[in-house]
């Protein structure tokens, strides 16, 4: 504010954006421009402001500056991986070969097993990193996301904490046109770090699967929705939440707050990844100590 003072007292005019709040105490942005009012001695008298909200072009451009940084590492990370993909299968072909010429029982064996194990541990990387950067050739078919939740979460209740409960809305059986086998890795990746995040002090995961209407005012908010019939898939937890200095960060593949030994930080950016290439748009909210909300829209079929 000292700048902007400064600059009109001076005589000069100012144009910039500031941040307000509304009557309802939402933070705005608007775009103002200042301007000092003289009389016929020339002295400033007063000044006249012209204000202009601009929230939502604001938010459509942090939108759109995020989505093309992702599409930007995941051309990189896509084009890497599908080198180090080609370096792997020859390192995993002589490996194999190698193992048919030793004694069994032996160190060497061992070592070579070893070798082996590592390697097809790399592939999957590989394969998830190229999963991210959707270099991967997928197979879209009419599918019903609550049949696959149903599915998902049958997997993980049998290792789940007595801390953590579930609760499941599964009221949708609207088909949508989606690679199964992705939809399946989606909702394994959100719920492993939901349950990562409630692995201390418990809590509860909540999953629904509704249909969507978006409307022309919810599209115009959102460049990469279009109006029509969604389907809304929602993972919710109680857990620890995401710090708001972090919150952009979260769907950067490699980037994670987890040990080294817990994750490879590719989860949430294969989940975008997925998400997009099947037409859809996440929307994540997230309170540190309170928990975090993912909502996935994706396009009937």
């Amino acid at each position: 504010m000292e700048t902007i003072r400064r600059a009109v007292f001076s005589g000069n005019s100012w144009q910039g954006r500031l941040k307000a709040r509304s009557e309802k105490s939402r933070e705005l942005m608007v775009t103002a421009s200042i301007s000092p009012l003289r009389d016929a001695m020339g002295q400033i008298t007063n000044f006249v402001q012209v204000c202009r909200e601009i929230t939502r072009e604001v938010e459509m451009e942090r939108r759109l500056h995020q989505s093309q940084k992702m599409e930007a590492v995941g051309t990189l990370a896509g084009g890497i991986a599908h080198d180090f993909n080609n370096i792997l299968y020859t390192m995993i072909g002589y490996t194999e070969l190698a193992l048919n010429e030793v004694a069994p029982a032996t160190d060497l064996e061992k070592n070579l097993n070893e070798v082996l194990k590592s390697a097809w541990r790399a592939r999957d990387l590989v394969r998830q990193i190229l999963s991210f950067s959707r270099h991967r050739a997928e197979s879209f078919q009419p599918v019903q996301i609550c049949r696959i939740a149903e599915k998902a979460l049958a997997q993980i209740s049998a290792g789940l904490p007595e801390s953590i409960t579930i609760n499941r809305k599964l009221l949708s059986d609207t088909p949508v046109r989606a690679d199964p086998d992705q939809i399946h890795q989606v909702l394994m990746n959100l719920f492993t770090n939901a349950i990562h995040a409630m692995e201390q002090a418990g809590g509860t995961l909540a999953v629904s699967v509704a249909d969507a209407d978006v409307d022309a005012e919810t599209a115009r908010e959102h460049p990469d929705l279009h109006q029509g019939e969604y389907v809304r898939l929602t993972v919710a937890d109680s857990g620890t939440g995401i710090p708001a200095d972090i919150r952009d960060r979260i769907f950067e593949p490699f980037f994670t707050t987890k040990a080294m030994d817990q994750g490879s930080g590719l989860g949430l950016a294969i989940v975008h990844g997925i998400v997009k290439t099947h037409g859809g748009v996440l929307f994540l909210e997230s309170r540190k100590s309170l928990g975090t909300r993912v909502d996935i829209l994706l396009p009937v079929a």
